[in-house]
């Protein structure tokens, strides 16, 4: 029993969007690791379009995704939102905002994410509902990408929160999006499947870990 209780010879597979990844997910590794010391940890990174296969055919046991997942196999559980952000390379004339709205970007080398995925259409919302035609000068895959071009001064980008939720970003400045609605996290599994304790006290710490995220992102739109 005392083995069990620490982890030993059993192992938590799981997986995460790009974005939670980056910096959410080792914090609540970080707590999982505390609590199950040698418990054998298997992080996947997924997109959207992948996560279905992920689940049903049991390569892990839940997914943190940034997009609800409409599908009979599968159950989606809200976590946590956070908000969309611009961010610009630092010295940029728009850092000298409070926040920026899409017009702000209408003439700035916007680097984005393709709308025709998940996470770009989420992106692409805000200029829609503006009525902003949205000109990528460059694409990539995954928002950390999206981070390294920007901070090497190549253009501004539309990201969200939790992908850049650090006190320290060297070379990169974050201000909200004006008027944006909150992205939401969601902990995803196959419908029926019985979590083990593991994975049930894993999807805990992400939502604490996400909602602390939330609250010092709000922090930062306040203050500046």
């Amino acid at each position: 029993i005392a083995s069990l209780q620490k982890g030993e010879d059993v192992a938590l597979a799981f997986a995460s969007a790009p974005s939670v990844a980056q910096f959410i997910a080792a914090r609540a590794i970080r707590t999982i690791r505390a609590r199950y010391p040698d418990l054998f940890i298997d992080l996947n990174i997924l997109k959207i379009e992948e996560t279905i296969d992920y689940l049903l055919l049991e390569k892990g046991e839940f997914v943190i995704m940034s997009s609800f997942i409409d599908n009979p196999a599968i159950d989606c559980s809200k976590l946590a939102q956070g908000p969309i952000v611009v961010i610009v390379p630092e010295g940029h004339r728009l850092a000298a905002k409070n926040e920026i709205s899409v017009h702000d970007l209408a003439e700035e080398p916007l680097i984005g994410i393709d709308p025709a995925d998940p996470y770009g259409a989420l992106m692409q919302r805000p200029f829609l509902e503006a009525g902003v035609p949205m000109r990528h000068a460059m694409r990539g895959r995954f928002a950390q990408t999206l981070v390294s071009l920007v901070r090497h001064g190549l253009g501004v980008a539309v990201i969200d929160g939790f992908s850049v939720a650090d006190v320290y970003l060297p070379g990169l400045v974050r201000r909200p999006l004006a008027g944006a609605q909150q992205l939401t996290i969601y902990a995803v599994q196959k419908r029926g499947r019985v979590l083990s304790g593991f994975a049930d006290f894993a999807i805990q710490q992400f939502r604490r870990e996400l909602v602390k995220a939330q609250k010092s992102l709000a922090t930062v739109a306040i203050t500046g």
